[in-house]
């Protein structure tokens, strides 16, 4: 690896992605080692080549990806892929293949083993240690005799593959046609690579999924980065071969995304505890035989663990919708959660979702949860925004019109960026939508091919970019040269058509992004507006008196059931991300909260009186998921990749809390005031936990 060129690439990628991201935040970044072998294990692996690039430009080491031999050989990924020193990876299933002809077994009792073909070419076809696989059936080949028979190393052992394999009275009537080949890839010198990095101290990255994918839970991980890990360290275990002892710390990492597929997005990539290899497990590795498949066993369950305690999965869509609406019911009124904070109350309401989810008060909130949801969707409100149809006036109404105004200037503003980059957004659009499909053609574990369309639109637009802006500026050299006819190759037209334009031309790109995401803000909070103003007090009553209900039967329910999932009341009170206090004051703020001017009962401000004067981009999408249920999902195949229960949907974050930039329209005073008069009042108020405190309860 080229330490200036990896440098220089993570810098150029670093721009580009944050460009692409609205906000990447990452977490624990601490804990990664600072010296010696690293393997960094990261799931879920939801974005493809994405990926690999934000553990790059978050980690303070170097990282050499591991990297399938498949994409290594395109011409621009591999390019990008040597220059950051990633290592090829032949995987099998990128090799799989169709032969042609019908397999059939001959004498299934006598001869198991023996399996001929008719019009097959097996020879040519099938190679040593192959896998014969179809619907029912796995079988490995030992020995290919001829173009019609080879022997198998064990016997098919599904009945309903057998009798599939059995031929009746007319051959041409039975067996299968239509299996698939996985061949037999030797990987000794990619982990004789992989060691040689450990060796040198070294970091490597690792998606253990096996590949990228858009479902909603990890996929089974492999078991490569235990033996990669177990291999370096029985190596150079002390006294081996006359090399130093080495020991591979293992980094679990979690990728989260919110919208992973959309411009200007979020996510928050989080670094775990580093996972120490047992000694006992090296030995045990080193002795071979069972003990071998054992110790990768073990390695290969704590990594898993330390994982998915990191992430959030749900079992299927509604479990996943219903997960993150009832934690956006708990977030408290007197304060705003990190997006750490928020991430992490997701991952605990999804266990505890899984552990709970048969008693009888938790079953039946989540039907009234369902309930509320359907009513938001036929009100065309967002969760936070319950509360606000309740406060019209002529403030409003003045608001209202200002917002308009506001919007027009911002379209205005926005309009010249816009219209400059519109081509190389629709375009890398087209060719990501293409590139979703032909993943989805050739997968089987896809939803619908989601987790690469980030990437290709990344890559699209580093190319069309430098395209068009070269076309432009000649357009522009051509103005000069024959609308103002000054000589086509004077120095002035060449410097001010592509030394002056470039820069023009990428300042209108960042204001027309910057004018066009508040623009977005403000539009989206012109419905709610509207309907206070227009919309009665009985209209939406029952609305706000559903919420109300239930999040004050949630609140109790964490008290009484958070003691239980971990383990003592002690460790409850100490891991809480909200704090008892926020849960009683934003319980009594929604029961008061009728009309405009009602007051917390002790607080000496009116926070009662909504704010409609600060609308920041946290504030308009708690929508939590990226995609809608697919007619398709249910009919999408399972494999020897996924898991049966594996989602028909596709996992994103919740993005309803982001940190965002206030308008300047409306005096924002009058909140600020009534913030710091309930801060006086309420202890307790200002407590935010920080990542390191969740970290250090938990």
């Amino acid at each position: 690896m080229n330490t200036f060129v990896y440098d220089f690439m993570v810098a150029l990628f670093y721009a580009i992605v944050r460009i692409f991201f609205r906000e990447i935040r990452h977490v624990g970044t601490h804990k990664i080692p600072k010296f010696g072998p690293v393997l960094f294990v990261a799931a879920p692996h939801a974005n493809q080549f994405i990926d690999p690039l934000m553990l790059m430009t978050t980690s303070p080491r170097r990282i050499g990806f591991l990297i399938a031999k498949k994409s290594f050989d395109r011409p621009v990924i591999g390019l990008l892929a040597r220059a950051f020193g990633s290592i090829p990876v032949s995987r099998p299933q990128d090799y799989v293949k169709k032969p042609k002809g019908t397999i059939y077994l001959p004498d299934p009792t006598n001869t198991p083993l023996v399996l001929k073909g008719i019009d097959s070419t097996f020879i040519s076809d099938i190679a040593t240690h192959s896998t014969i696989t179809f619907s029912g059936g796995t079988a490995e080949v030992a020995e290919v005799l001829s173009d019609t028979e080879l022997r198998l190393k064990k016997p098919f052992a599904s009945p309903e593959a057998i009798a599939a394999l059995t031929l009746a009275s007319e051959p041409a009537s039975a067996g299968v046609r239509g299996f698939k080949v996985t061949p037999f890839i030797d990987q000794h010198a990619m982990f004789d690579g992989v060691v040689e990095k450990f060796a040198d101290g070294d970091c490597v990255g690792i998606f253990p999924e096996g590949g990228s994918h858009d479902r909603s839970d990890l996929l089974p991980l492999k078991a490569g980065f235990a033996i990669m890990a177990l291999t370096a360290m029985v190596k150079h275990r002390a006294g081996a071969n006359n090399l130093p002892p080495l020991e591979v710390m293992i980094v679990p990492v979690s990728l989260s995304y919110f919208h992973p597929d959309k411009f200007r997005s979020r996510t928050v990539v989080e670094y775990g505890d580093p996972v120490r290899v047992d000694t006992e497990w090296v030995q045990m590795y080193a002795r071979g035989g069972p003990e071998k498949r054992v110790a990768t066993g073990k390695l290969m369950d704590v990594v898993t663990e330390r994982l998915r305690s990191l992430t959030v999965t749900a079992p299927d869509y509604n479990s996943l919708m219903l997960i993150q609406a009832t934690r956006r019911l708990y977030r408290p009124l007197n304060r705003k959660l990190s997006i750490e904070e928020n991430l992490e109350l997701t991952r605990r309401f999804a266990h505890a979702y899984g552990k709970f989810q048969e008693n009888e008060r938790v079953a039946e909130l989540v039907k009234r949860v369902a309930k509320y949801n359907k009513m938001l969707e036929a009100y065309g409100l967002r969760d936070h925004q319950v509360k606000t149809v309740s406060v019209g006036g002529t403030r409003e109404l003045r608001l209202l019109a200002q917002r308009l105004l506001s919007l027009l200037l911002m379209a205005l503003f926005a309009s010249p960026g816009t219209v400059i980059h519109l081509p190389i957004m629709l375009i890398a659009n087209q060719i990501a939508i293409h590139k979703a499909k032909e993943a989805k053609a050739g997968s089987t574990v896809k939803i619908e091919g989601k987790d690469v369309v980030g990437t290709w639109k990344v890559l699209s637009t580093l190319f069309l970019t430098p395209a068009f802006y070269t076309m432009y500026c000649f357009m522009y050299h051509l103005y000069l040269s024959f609308g103002q006819g000054r000589p086509f190759f004077s120095w002035y037209c060449f410097l001010v058509s592509y030394l002056a334009v470039p820069p023009f031309l990428f300042s209108m790109g960042v204001i027309g992004l910057q004018a066009g995401e508040t623009g977005m803000d403000v539009l989206r909070s012109i419905w709610p507006l509207f309907l206070a103003i227009v919309a009665p007090q009985s209209m939406t009553a029952p609305l706000r008196t559903m919420r109300t209900d239930l999040q004050v039967e949630l609140s109790a329910l964490i008290g009484e059931l958070g003691p239980e999932l971990f383990g003592t009341q002690e460790a409850f009170e100490l891991s809480r991300i909200v704090r008892p206090s926020d849960v009683d004051i934003s319980n009594r703020y929604a029961k008061d909260y009728v009309r405009r001017g009602r007051r917390v009962p002790g607080s000496s401000g009116a926070i009662g009186d909504f704010s409609w004067e600060e609308v920041d981009d946290k504030e308009w999408d708690d929508d939590v998921f990226l995609f809608r249920k697919c007619q398709d999902q249910a009919d999408s195949p399972a494999s020897e990749y996924a898991p049966s229960n594996s989602s028909n949907s596709y996992l994103t974050m919740d993005d309803d809390d982001r940190a965002g930039r206030p308008l300047l329209t409306g005096n924002r005073s009058q909140a600020r005031l009534r913030v710091r008069d309930l801060s006086a009042s309420e202890p307790g108020f200002r407590r935010v936990l920080s990542s390191e405190d969740i970290g250090k309860a938990e």
